[in-house]
């Protein structure tokens, strides 16, 4: 992880075109390039975090996926729809962790042509690891907090765009849903007319929608919860 940080700080920082690198900050390639580079650090790490338990990236995935979603959500079409992954993925992913008795089957009590997938104890300690990885964690913490508020704002926006433009499901929080309500002290969704623990307003649901007032307001940014499960 250190090499590919310093050869990303050379590419970028210290190349004889620095200057010319600089200038192009304001351009939309660039920051492509830098999202694709860290995106590809990450799965650098995970592919690190796997191998304990002889997992390949897009099974980390899945893990922390069903860690961060509602009980609404955590279906094999969710999941692919999520991660922008096939069908057929999915269930190679979901056989291989099932085998591994890192994740179960349940059906749905209400559809039995639904099948949810919850993660078993074992996997909970696999996620707990990954979301306690502490090179991510410490390389977040030198930056100062008011910058790290800024860039999640600005990548949440980013995001929120990108979405819209590709016409693809939002997966935000409740929190940040127009469905979302609350009176009295009680939490509800009103798409599915049902109660929500408070617990629950901070996963991931395949049904959200981002109203557009709260798309606007910066108090509004998704505070998503990262804790082991």
């Amino acid at each position: 992880m250190e090499r590919l940080v310093k050869l990303v700080c050379i590419r970028y920082y210290c190349c004889p075109f620095a200057q010319e690198t600089v200038c192009s900050m304001k351009n939309s390639q660039y920051l492509v390039e830098l999202i694709e580079r860290i995106g590809n650090l990450l799965r650098s790490e995970e592919r690190e975090l796997g191998k304990a338990d002889g997992l390949q990236p897009v099974h980390v995935q899945v893990l922390e996926y069903l860690a961060l979603c509602n009980r609404f959500s955590n279906t094999p079409l969710s999941l692919s729809h999520y991660l922008g992954i096939s069908k057929g993925t999915v269930s190679q992913s979901v056989i291989v962790l099932e085998n591994k008795g890192l994740i179960e089957k349940v059906q749905d009590n209400n559809d039995r042509r639904v099948v949810h997938l919850l993660l078993t104890d074992r996997g909970k300690q696999v996620v707990k690891n990954a979301f306690a990885n502490e090179q991510w964690s410490n390389t977040c913490e030198r930056l100062p907090a008011q910058q790290r508020e800024r860039m999640a704002e600005d990548l949440s926006q980013l995001l929120i765009e990108l979405t819209r433009q590709h016409n693809a499901q939002s997966f935000g929080v409740c929190r940040t849903c127009e469905h979302f309500t609350y009176e009295d002290s009680n939490y509800s969704c009103g798409l599915l007319q049902i109660p929500l623990e408070a617990s629950e307003t901070a996963k991931l649901c395949h049904e959200h929608s981002l109203a557009d007032s709260k798309a606007d307001s910066t108090e509004k940014t998704e505070n998503r919860c990262y804790d082991a499960p």
